[in-house]
């Protein structure tokens, strides 16, 4: 049995209201702030390990790192980052308004949504969440969606989803109108650290994009 530990980061106010192109790669930079703290609390991370130096394959997916799996992902609100002894993705999401119907049935089928107990917009966003972690663990873009589906929901924070017929366990949490997905192995445990803003700056200068 293994367990991971995830860090999610609020983003510090007013980086929201930056243009886009600056943002992004301060996100990107932040998420791997995250990887670093996930190393100092993960046990069996080398203690090499450099979150500055980690690369994407020409498919843009993470490379491990001596055996290491990474992911990261980061939005205006919040930056979120995983380490771990196998293939995983991490999603955050914020349960924003009522997503339109176009893109509702675009992500989730009705034999899906009625695997749910959940309201519509919290069903939307479990599924939207598990979906883009589990693309993100197989390296798979957004061409893929199609080839992905909630097999069955667990627990309102536990369910499983596939993508092109391999079956994996997503752990979930929700905080502060934001969801997190984590693609797990079964048994495994998850230990959530939520932080509060860095009260450092990053410098949003000559950043490497995720």
């Amino acid at each position: 049995m293994t367990t991971l530990f995830p860090v999610i980061r609020k983003v510090p106010a007013g980086l929201t209201d930056l243009p886009l192109p600056r943002r992004q790669p301060w996100l990107s930079r932040y998420a791997r702030q995250c990887l670093e703290r996930c190393a100092e609390i993960s046990p069996g991370v080398p203690p090499e390990f450099d979150a500055t130096a980690l690369k994407k394959d020409s498919h843009g997916a993470p490379r491990p790192f001596q055996n290491t799996w990474w992911s990261v992902s980061h939005k205006p609100g919040y930056v979120a980052a995983v380490l771990s002894p196998y293939t995983t993705g991490i999603d955050v999401e914020q349960c924003a308004s009522r997503p339109a119907e176009r893109l509702l049935k675009r992500i989730l089928t009705k034999s899906e949504a009625d695997l749910f107990s959940s309201d519509r917009l919290t069903t939307f966003f479990r599924a939207w969440t598990a979906k883009e972690a589990i693309l993100k663990t197989y390296g798979a873009g957004i061409s893929k969606l199609s080839q992905c589906h909630i097999a069955s929901v667990i627990s309102k924070t536990r369910l499983i989803a596939s993508l092109s017929g391999t079956e994996r366990l997503v752990d979930q949490v929700f905080f502060d109108n934001h969801i997190a997905a984590l693609v797990i192995n079964p048994d495994d445990n998850v230990e959530w650290t939520i932080l509060p803003p860095a009260t450092d700056r990053v410098s949003m200068m000559n950043v490497q994009e995720d």
